[in-house]
């Protein structure tokens, strides 16, 4: 009887070991996501920041050179950077301006 007594004990004793190892692992990776997640959100927030720091308005950039959105003409390959309105617009933060030559719009634009 003792025995059985003490395997039911050491048993008791081991899953009580292994519940709390798997919450600790369980809190440790919560932990990772929540900071992984914190800094994507962050990240995100402040996208164009970190290839422009202009707080005066629409930043317009091709290559390293700064344009003016007068510079800009139809047709132009952009990636257009910012934030939804009220009206369903976006407002720019940041418009990237690629070449024409670029191989990667070519694909990309619709044919007409």
């Amino acid at each position: 009887m003792e025995i059985l007594e003490s395997i039911k004990k050491n048993k008791a004793v081991w899953v009580l070991a292994g519940i709390i190892i798997l919450i600790f692992v369980f809190g440790a990776g919560m932990f990772a996501g929540y900071r992984r997640a914190l800094f994507s959100t962050r990240w995100g927030e402040n996208y164009y920041r970190n290839f422009y720091d202009d707080r005066r308005g629409t930043a317009v950039l091709r290559g390293g050179e700064t344009l003016e959105l007068s510079d800009l003409k139809i047709g132009d390959a952009v990636t257009v950077i910012g934030a939804p309105n009220d009206k369903g617009q976006i407002e720019a933060k940041l418009i990237r301006v690629f070449d024409s030559s670029s191989t990667m719009w070519r694909d990309m634009m619709p044919r007409r």
